[in-house]
């Protein structure tokens, strides 16, 4: 086990929930091989109700928005505090505009359709398995 991080979250929003169930499947039992770079973007797809996103609060300019893929950036911050541990390299990652209640101050992964992604690769000689687990709010 080279990293693992996990966060909590409230199951009272069942959107946020199917959104963080969604993101967490497509960004799980990922084999990174060597020098690969992982795109959050990429593994999620676009957040579209097409792609089973729900409507739930994202943050827009500071201020919280109804939108397809909200808690999305959950996942990619529990994912992203996972590597930290791991030795993986971080190639981009970028913070929200708010402290969120899930993570520390500069310690979250901030991901949207338009461009900001969450982008790590794989230094090491040998593969590396992704695992994502959601259950019981965490």
């Amino acid at each position: 086990l080279l990293g693992q991080f996990s966060t909590k979250f409230s199951t009272n929003d069942d959107n946020r929930v199917t959104n963080i169930k969604v993101a967490a499947n497509s960004t799980s039992d990922v084999l990174l091989m060597p020098g690969e770079v992982f795109s959050y973007n990429a593994q999620t797809g676009k957040r579209t109700k097409a792609n089973g996103y729900k409507d739930a609060p994202v943050i827009v300019n500071g201020k919280l928005e109804d939108a397809p893929g909200g808690g999305v950036c959950q996942t990619s911050t529990t994912l992203y505090n996972a590597v930290l541990y791991s030795g993986l390299k971080i190639n981009s990652v970028r913070n929200h505009s708010l402290t969120s209640a899930y993570a520390p101050r500069g310690k979250d992964a901030m991901v949207n359709d338009s461009g900001t992604d969450f982008k790590f690769s794989n230094p090491y000689n040998h593969p590396v398995y992704i695992k994502s687990i959601v259950n019981n709010g965490q």
